[in-house]
């Protein structure tokens, strides 16, 4: 499905359109976080997110946020948008259509935690999975080691209650 303008700053977009939009932005890093307005934890977080990627954006970062709200409380999420302090790379979307098709088109064992932080590379390939709130000294290091080059030996599709294997 492709992604649709909205004139509230939000683009409603599913998981298979999120994805191409990372493969042709040819940023060599995309930050994808989910978040939803009822969420505090999102709130916290947001702010420090988009700090983060502006702050690496002449590295080659991109950042999608992509919000989980329901269509009846989209104007709760836009409003939400509206005040932080979104500067490029930052682009706005929400889920259009069920929430399962999404989680999978991101991470196939995401179980839905909110929010939840996703690095894909260039190619679309997610390269490290953040499920639940994330500190900025945990993201900034993995996200500079790979913008840097270096290999990420950690979560790409693990949850943190998954069993080991």
């Amino acid at each position: 499905m492709q992604a649709s303008p909205a004139t509230d700053g939000l683009v409603a977009i599913d998981g298979p359109a999120l994805i191409e939009r990372i493969r042709k932005s040819g940023r060599k890093a995309t930050l994808v976080n989910v978040w939803a307005s009822w969420c505090g934890s999102c709130k916290r977080e947001l702010p420090m997110i988009i700090d983060l990627a502006g702050a690496l954006h002449a590295e080659g970062m991109d950042l999608m946020l992509v919000s989980a709200d329901e269509p009846s409380a989209r104007k709760a999420a836009a409003d939400m948008l509206a005040k932080l302090p979104l500067k490029p790379p930052a682009r706005a979307f929400i889920v259009t259509g069920s929430l399962a098709p999404f989680k999978r088109a991101l991470n196939p064992t995401w179980k839905g935690a909110i929010p939840s932080t996703f690095l894909f590379d260039a190619d679309g390939q997610l390269r490290y999975f953040w499920p639940g709130p994330v500190l900025e000294h945990e993201i900034s290091t993995i996200v500079s080691a790979f913008l840097a080059g270096r290999e990420l030996d950690g979560p790409v599709y693990v949850e943190p209650d998954a069993p080991p294997g």
